[in-house]
């Protein structure tokens, strides 16, 4: 009995110690950075989808907390623009890869300054 009690305090530290509780935005920007994440179009993809629900668990966060407030609309627009982007580089080669990733991280800057007017987002790469 107290060897599962040591082992179920253990787990619930892991657990907690191991979460990671910064803002989605910047854990989105963040899986962005790794180029390691985008050497296919499959794994680019899986990486973009990744990003759209932490973006969007992030806006859902702010919604919670600002309602509609301007910086929660521009997280849910990037979340919808990850999405799109994950889809799109599915059969993109490198330099399409690439450019969907720079394009999204550039996005998602203006996005995290956005206080006064959701940023006009970038089109899916061309590939």
């Amino acid at each position: 009995m107290a060897a599962a009690t040591i082992a179920a305090l253990a787990f619930a530290a892991w657990l907690a110690v191991g979460r990671d509780t910064r803002p989605g935005l910047e854990r989105a920007a963040e899986l962005l950075d790794e180029p390691a994440r985008f050497a296919t179009g499959l794994q680019a993809g899986e990486s973009l989808a990744r990003a759209g629900q932490l973006l969007l668990d992030d806006a859902r966060a702010c919604r919670r907390e600002h309602g509609s407030a301007v910086p929660c609309q521009a997280r849910s627009s990037a979340s919808a623009v990850a999405q799109v982007f994950a889809v799109a580089v599915l059969e993109c080669s490198a330099p399409g890869r690439f450019e969907a990733r720079t394009r999204l991280a550039a996005y998602l800057d203006e996005v995290a300054a956005a206080d006064r007017a959701v940023p006009q987002p970038p089109a899916p790469p061309d590939c």
